[in-house]
């Protein structure tokens, strides 16, 4: 089983430094680093998420555009008491499915009771086993 662990912050290559020298007039501008996504599931699925509606709708508007544009996503489950397991399917489970290591990678989980600590560790056993032929 592989489930991504609560945190607050991840590695990342350091994008290049602007050089300037002798020979070039300007500064070059550093590579733009991915897009940061983060999700405060409180403020939007209340502090008990269970609506299967709005898991979707952040799935679809949020979590899949900032992965297809190479970001990463970070959930913020601070003051949530608790998840459904259904909510946390609709969030993730079909983005797992999709997008398999490049998600595990860049989908973050902060501030997790320990309820929805299970509730997300039970959601990626569900797909990992749904994946296996």
């Amino acid at each position: 089983m592989r489930t991504r662990k609560t945190q607050t912050t991840r590695a990342k290559t350091t994008p290049p430094v602007a050089t300037h020298s002798p020979q070039s007039p300007a500064p070059v501008p550093p590579a733009t680093p991915p897009v940061e996504t983060k999700i405060r599931v409180r403020d939007e699925a209340g502090a008990f998420a269970e609506n299967k509606d709005i898991a979707r709708k952040l799935r679809v508007e949020r979590v899949l555009t900032a992965l297809q544009n190479g970001g990463a996503v970070e959930f913020d489950f601070a003051g949530v008491t608790g998840a459904t397991q259904s909510f946390v399917h609709a969030l993730v489970a079909d983005v797992l499915r999709r997008h398999g290591e490049r998600a595990m990678d860049n989908l973050f989980y902060k501030n997790c009771a320990p309820v929805v600590k299970e509730v997300i560790a039970t959601v990626y056993e569900y797909v990992q086993e749904s994946a296996e032929p």
